[in-house]
């Protein structure tokens, strides 16, 4: 030891828990700077150490707040931090306490936005509880534009939600909440009225996007899928009706006729266009790309999660199954 050469020995910062980590501090030497370590990745396991343990001293005072930042940083990247701090243990170290304290910081900032996009469930306390329902999107989109049981004969001020809670539909599909690509023609709607299947209700105004077609033929000479109980099309076949009329690939269908989709299953959406009489009016939206996809892909994901889990004796059966088969090919 010398006095140009302060000693940053703190032996609190132990870890006994993981071998790995708790190295002997007695081994290390006794300067701290770079050239006083045998080896650059001995260095940084001793840096990982200091940081694990301000990080669990951390972790206890803010109540957990740093369990997806990572309680244990890989050795690599401690080295990182010194080679960006020129192997100034002291200084490494402190940047990475900045880089925890910033953390804490954005996600401070993202709490209060949560909170002040969703400031009734914040002064209730809690989200408020999903109305019960039967479960079929059709029943529950009816409900919310006044057209199914329990409305009052459906008049539109019993159809209009408390607006300090979601809408049923809201809490089936989430993703439709603050998107008003697919609601858009809500209000519209209530501002119209009723018509045919030839179009007088299509005298309501198109919204953003929107376009009216006739078809006159019973094949549509198109495809359709669903996405998140909406219809939306697919493909469209050349020379077809649908081509003829003019319907682009990606739109979604918003009405049929005088039928609003919104409030309709995606099978219910198909058995209305084959039931219904030609010619047909039909308004639709195109669709943006990007949303559109994000679309299928929440689709993907709540078909993915819903589908139950095999039991684990069956998992070890197949696993069993696909080993055996594998030596009996290697014989």
């Amino acid at each position: 030891k010398t006095d140009s050469a302060p000693v940053f020995f703190e032996l609190e910062f132990r870890i006994p828990s993981d071998p790995q980590d708790a190295r002997a501090t007695s081994s290390l030497p006794s300067q701290q700077e770079g050239h006083a370590f045998e080896s650059r990745e001995e260095m940084a396991r001793y840096l990982r150490t200091l940081i694990i343990a301000d990080l669990q001293k951390k972790q206890a005072a803010t109540n957990g707040q740093l369990q997806d930042f990572g309680r244990r940083p890989p050795v690599a990247l401690c080295e990182h931090f010194l080679e960006y701090s020129d192997w100034n243990l002291h200084a490494a170290r402190q940047l990475y306490r900045s880089a925890v304290e910033e953390y804490l910081d954005l996600a401070a900032a993202a709490m209060r936005a949560q909170e002040q996009e969703n400031p009734s469930e914040q002064a209730a306390g809690a989200p408020a509880p999903p109305e019960q329902s039967s479960g079929l999107p059709a029943t529950e989109g009816a409900a919310v534009n006044g057209e199914g049981p329990g409305n009052n004969g459906g008049s539109p001020k019993a159809a209009a939600p408390h607006p300090s809670r979601k809408s049923p539909a809201l809490e089936l599909f989430p993703t439709f909440e603050g998107d008003d690509t697919f609601l858009v023609s809500e209000a519209a709607e209530r501002r119209g009225g009723d018509g045919d299947n030839k179009g007088e209700g299509l005298k309501i105004p198109a919204g953003p996007g929107e376009y009216d077609v006739v078809l006159h033929s019973d094949k549509l000479g198109m495809t359709v899928e669903n996405v998140l109980e909406r219809t939306v099309v697919r493909s469209v076949i050349q020379d077809g009706a649908a081509h003829a009329a003019g319907i682009l690939e990606g739109s979604l269908l918003v009405r049929l006729g005088s039928q609003s989709t919104a409030a309709m299953s995606h099978f219910e959406t198909i058995e209305h266009l084959k039931q219904v009489k030609r010619p047909l009016q039909l308004r639709l939206r195109k669709m943006p790309n990007h949303r559109l996809e994000r679309r299928r892909s929440e689709m993907s994901a709540l078909l993915q999660f819903s589908r139950p889990s095999p039991p684990a004796a069956l998992v070890m059966r197949v696993k069993q199954r696909q080993e055996a088969m594998g030596r009996k090919f290697a014989s």
